[in-house]
């Protein structure tokens, strides 16, 4: 149904020499937001994306899943549909975890 629209993406994204998995995590972000939306693509917004990302955010996606789909959307609306990109639509902070560290009697019981 999209054929032509990923086609144009590997063809830009083979211009950047962007790796093969990169190119496919783009056509696969690009899919699921067009099938969401149902729209005609000359129809797409920006609001769209940002109503696709946080359904998405709310579905309980880890942050890297969600910088996944909106580096390829964001590829999509700027190198393919030539529209503006609005930096509104946030990326994801990582979660960060503080390391474990062993109490004395742990490292004890280990040496």
């Amino acid at each position: 149904m999209y054929e032509e629209i990923f086609n144009q993406i590997r063809s830009a994204a083979n211009k950047r020499n962007l790796k093969d998995s990169t190119i496919h995590a783009y056509c696969t972000s690009v899919a699921h937001f067009l099938n969401h939306t149902a729209k005609d693509i000359d129809a797409l917004t920006t609001d769209d994306v940002d109503i696709f990302l946080t359904e998405k955010k709310l579905s309980g996606i880890s942050p890297e899943t969600y910088n996944h789909y909106h580096s390829g959307i964001r590829f999509f609306y700027k190198k393919i549909l030539k529209k503006n990109w609005d930096d509104d639509i946030p990326r994801m902070k990582r979660d960060r975890k503080l390391p474990t560290v062993l109490t004395k009697t742990e490292i004890s019981a280990i040496l």
